[in-house]
């Protein structure tokens, strides 16, 4: 999997167009990485497929309110987040505690 750091719109339109898979590493924060997943996510959407953005490690933040109102509203969002985005063309995982977004070719539905 090939890695950039601070990658241009072209060089990701380049790549999705291409269908590879890769990792955008170095990015400063949170806002940063926002900016990057929506622009990924709108670069795919653009090329007429369809993406999933998946924040890892999203259960772990949900489970010490497992027993909770929130808690079961926040799992349920995760559910039905699963079920409307299911089979994308695209996975984009960002993880919020390297500072990474990993972007995946799922192939064709």
């Amino acid at each position: 999997m090939i890695e950039f750091v601070s990658p241009l719109p072209e060089v990701i339109e380049e790549k999705v167009k291409s269908k590879e898979s890769f990792l955008i590493v170095g990015i400063s924060g949170k806002k940063e990485i926002m900016k990057y997943c929506n622009l990924i996510a709108s670069i795919i959407e653009s090329n007429s497929m369809s993406c999933r953005v998946i924040t890892k490690g999203r259960t772990i933040i949900g489970l010490p309110f497992v027993f909770t109102l929130p808690g079961w509203l926040y799992f349920g969002a995760q559910v039905c987040h699963n079920i409307l985005t299911s089979y994308p063309d695209w996975e984009i995982i960002r993880n919020l505690f390297t500072n990474k977004i990993k972007v995946s070719f799922c192939g064709t539905k």
